[in-house]
């Protein structure tokens, strides 16, 4: 499930923001509460960008965020998602919550394409990527060093009739 990130729930993204286990692939680094609370507020009147809480559906326990930010309204936009609790990966969350996304964004959202980038040593996370629909569109190399070792940057991408076919 997935549902509009509310003030609440920003203590949940701190505690997972502030893990170095959840965080290692996402270039994101440790961040206060009070930061989080002026992202939320900036947020708020931005229709480009915007982040919604990944839910149980069974329960309504918070388990990750998913979020867009768009150059070209209406047209492409660049995605991110993160599964919380380390506990949950490899579960089938992230997927579920990204191609339910994608319909959001396809459909209600009117995208042409949407693209994301990914860490190459997150092979995890580029298998689902491909489980949703998503290609392979590039790279740029040695972006981040993760790990004492320097990793390229995947580019992958997905175009609105390509994830007609798949849905």
């Amino acid at each position: 499930m997935i549902r509009a990130l509310e003030y609440e729930d920003l203590e949940h993204l701190w505690r997972w923001q502030n893990d170095l286990t959840v965080m290692a692939q996402m270039w994101i680094e440790p961040t206060s509460l009070r930061a989080l609370q002026k992202e939320y507020e900036d947020e708020l009147g931005n229709k480009r960008s915007k982040r919604f809480l990944i839910a149980e559906k069974a329960t309504g326990q918070p388990t990750g965020v998913v979020w867009y930010y768009s150059m070209t309204p209406n047209s492409s936009c660049e995605v991110g998602i993160y599964i919380g609790d380390p506990k949950l990966h490899g579960k089938g969350y992230g997927s579920d919550a990204l191609l339910t996304f994608l319909r959001f964004l396809f459909n209600v959202k009117n995208m042409h394409r949407v693209g994301l980038s990914v860490s190459s040593n997150n092979q995890q996370a580029i298998a689902s990527y491909r489980k949703c629909g998503f290609k392979h569109e590039g790279a740029t190399r040695e972006f981040a060093y993760i790990d004492g070792q320097y990793v390229d940057l995947v580019n992958m991408g997905i175009l609105k009739t390509e994830f007609q076919e798949l849905d």
